[in-house]
């Protein structure tokens, strides 16, 4: 599972890693985040939330999505994401994007 990867990257780099798949759940692991990576290709929607709650909670965040999703990767900017990746660049960059305070 791709979740697995990030995660494990994340420890590698000393952070603590929360894998929520509900959008609704995002808000109660904003405190003290470092980061919100969201992935904009989840099933059943809420990628969009839960990239607006955590903008607006004033944490950075990093969505990705398929390079054919032109649409869902707009979407993801528009809705504050401060970074928007195609799952390529995502993971060729994932060690970098994690190398935060």
């Amino acid at each position: 599972m791709f979740s697995t990867r990030v995660r494990d990257a994340a420890r590698r780099h000393g952070h603590d890693c929360q894998v929520v798949t509900k959008a609704a759940d995002v808000a109660g692991h904003l405190a003290g985040a470092d980061l919100v990576i969201v992935d904009l290709m989840v099933p059943g929607g809420g990628a969009l939330e839960a990239v607006g709650a955590a903008a607006g909670a004033g944490v950075p965040v990093v969505a990705y999505g398929e390079h054919v999703a032109a649409e869902a990767l707009q979407a993801g900017r528009d809705a504050g994401a401060d970074e928007v990746l195609t799952r390529s660049e995502f993971t060729r960059r994932l060690e970098v994007l994690l190398d935060v305070p």
